[in-house]
């Protein structure tokens, strides 16, 4: 069968886009080689799928040249002027498709020859639909754009209006802001996971760069301001008041923001708040869910680039959902949004949801069920799969299963070597304390495991960076009931 990069484009394209695709092809402005339309035509046949033992050169030939022998050269350059068109036609496509960034094109066009009027008309009509654009990584520089146009134009053809027009800080201030929101926006990402999984960021042009901006004009910009709390969020991990002002001036400011904007900042405030969970810090649950509640309802779910919910994102809202016993509501999220899911997450994202939603309604036998569908992908699906497991072991009883499952986990830890230092150890305390809990509920009438053993326990728990805090502070929780019905019984 053809196996080409022609191929892998015309899958891509829906149905509008290939009808638009024959219609490009047709022009004389971007095709003249009517074999090319008939090699199109041909493969129409097959879409959308291009799957079928016919799509073979030799068969495709006969079809497009019938009656004429077959030349591997020939088809092979005919195929390959397809393929560029498809590529050109994708690129134009893309330069359609934003307005604003074709209208650029117009405005220096219209420079070069001279026609000022409709330069200053077409110029007011871009700034009014600037205005009215949300703001998105690229609407400063688009700002920049137009000003550095005027600011040409005025300098070019306009002596009067240059010696009392000091419009160079409008177009320094647009292009200031942009830098700084890219920056800050691209390196978020980076930054987050070396705070969280200690992955390597050289962190001298972000410290450079964060002096630059407390320095300069556009420190008290809104927008920049937004963009600089997200990277405080990490920074300042600890301190509430960044997580607070992001908040805030999200709130205030959200209608001005695009999709993508929207997504990023409200990520950012799901991660803080999962930071302080992870240590222990309750209250930021119940936080944590309202945003997530708030991404579902207002479809901010995704950074709008496809239609699918990020498969750690959907596997948590269950999770903190569960926590806060919102069972009805956690069960129909998963349900209602399983289909948003990429066929290729579905499969493992829907059981782990349905295990920690089961896991935490103690339907542990249920739970196993689901954990039993689970199929090992990833490095991080065989560790998840693996904390389920002891979390169920340790509800169920199953200590000699879970001492047995411990000790091949520290293994399996050991001699991973795509998990990060950070991530280990943060898994690693977590077995230390199933571990630790698990023994002291296999011995509860020991008097080696007193009060003051738990206590020490329960402030080793709180000091510590594990997963799956929350849960262990149930354990623990039960372990002193345990204690402390027993001591009364005694008495």
């Amino acid at each position: 069968m053809l196996n080409s990069n022609l191929l892998e484009i015309l899958r891509t394209f829906d149905k509008l886009q290939f009808k638009k695709f024959g219609t490009f092809l047709i022009s004389p402005y971007h095709n003249r080689n009517s074999n090319v339309v008939k090699l199109y035509n041909t493969l129409k046949t097959f879409y959308p799928e291009f799957q079928n033992t016919k799509l073979e050169k030799e068969v495709l030939w006969k079809s497009v040249f019938p009656g004429r022998e077959y030349q591997y050269g020939v088809m092979k350059n005919l195929i390959f002027e397809l393929q560029k068109l498809s590529e050109k036609f994708l690129s134009f496509e893309k330069f359609n498709s934003n307005e604003l960034e074709s209208g650029f094109n117009l405005l220096d066009a219209l420079l070069d020859k001279n026609l000022i009027s409709l330069f200053s008309k077409y110029t007011g009509q871009f700034k009014s639909k600037l205005e009215k654009a949300k703001i998105d990584p690229d609407y400063f520089y688009y700002r920049y754009l137009i000003e550095s146009r005027e600011l040409n134009h005025i300098f070019l053809n306009d002596k009067k209006m240059r010696g009392r027009f000091n419009s160079v800080s409008r177009p320094n201030e647009s292009l200031l802001i942009f830098f700084f929101i890219n920056f800050y926006n691209s390196n978020y990402n980076s930054l987050h996971d070396s705070v969280f999984y200690n992955i390597p960021y050289d962190r001298r042009y972000l410290n450079s760069v964060s002096d630059f901006f407390k320095n300069s004009p556009v420190r008290d910009n809104i927008f920049v301001s937004i963009f600089s709390s997200l990277i405080d969020t990490l920074t300042f991990p600890d301190d509430e008041n960044f997580f607070r002002r992001l908040k805030t001036s999200y709130a205030k400011n959200s209608g001005r923001l695009s999709r993508e904007i929207k997504y990023n900042v409200l990520t950012a405030l799901v991660n803080f708040c999962n930071y302080q969970v992870m240590k222990g810090n309750t209250k930021f649950i119940n936080e944590q869910f309202k945003i997530y509640k708030q991404m579902i309802e207002t479809g901010i779910y995704n950074n709008g680039k496809d239609n699918f919910i990020n498969p750690y994102m959907y596997a948590n809202i269950v999770s903190m959902a569960a926590n806060l016993r919102r069972y009805s509501w956690a069960e129909n999220f998963a349900d209602n949004f399983r289909s948003k899911l990429n066929s290729s997450h579905r499969k493992q994202c829907y059981p782990f949801a349905m295990v920690s939603l089961n896991l935490k309604r103690k339907k542990f036998d249920t739970a196993l069920e689901y954990l039993s569908k689970v199929k090992s992908g990833d490095v991080i699906d065989k560790i998840t799969i693996r904390r389920f497991q002891l979390m169920l072991y340790y509800e169920s009883g199953f200590f000699d299963e879970l001492h047995f499952l411990i000790d091949s986990t520290k293994h399996f830890i050991t001699n991973d070597n795509k998990t990060s230092a950070g991530a280990k150890n943060i898994f690693g305390n977590f077995l230390y304390f199933v571990k630790k809990f698990a023994e002291v509920k296999g011995n509860i009438k020991n008097k080696k495991y007193d009060e003051y053993y738990l206590k020490n326990l329960r402030k080793e728990l709180s000091e510590k960076e594990v997963s799956n805090k929350i849960w262990l502070t149930e354990k623990i929780d039960e372990l002193e009931n345990i204690k402390s019905v027993s001591r009364k019984i005694k008495v």
